[in-house]
């Protein structure tokens, strides 16, 4: 995909970058792995484990090996993940120019007690990445609005 390319960060490896100017509201890329169980996932290691996607309590979108992959998150996002049933794209959440480095919120896309050590570097870091639920009312409101959580995280059966 010449809209993206992949490029060294200052802070988190390799990530992906805008290649043209994005409009907010437009897709950026959709997510190319493999629906998977939570059952099939752990049985292909570490890589899988970090690189999947949760759709729902049950099902997630495994590693496809490629761009989508490599989003990385940041406090401060340009993009977030929505999800429509069994299919998911990176949407841009504000207007991004090309070079930005294009990033999400990973605290959108999981609802458990998995937590990572933040090194986006932006100015409103908070410092840790949890689960949505730990995020201030404010932004998880402003989140769903903007249609990026799955609604398994915030519509509790």
């Amino acid at each position: 995909m010449d809209d993206i390319i992949v490029k060294k960060t200052r802070r988190k490896g390799r990530g992906i970058f805008a290649n043209r100017n994005f409009k907010k509201g437009e897709k950026i890329l959709g997510m190319r792995g493999k629906i998977l169980t939570y059952k099939q996932l752990k049985k292909l290691g570490r890589y899988a484990s970090v690189h999947h996607l949760p759709l729902s309590k049950s099902m997630c979108i495994g590693p496809s090996h490629g761009l989508d992959d490599l989003i990385n998150h940041s406090c401060n996002p340009n993009a977030g993940i929505r999800i429509n049933d069994r299919r998911a794209f990176l949407m841009a959440i504000r207007n991004i120019k090309r070079g930005e480095e294009i990033t999400c919120d990973y605290s959108t896309i999981t609802d458990n007690d998995w937590k990572m050590k933040c090194r986006c570097g932006c100015k409103n870091c908070r410092k840790t990445i949890k689960k949505f639920q730990t995020l201030p009312k404010k932004l998880q409101k402003k989140y769903i609005r903007l249609g990026i959580v799955a609604r398994y995280i915030y519509e509790k059966e």
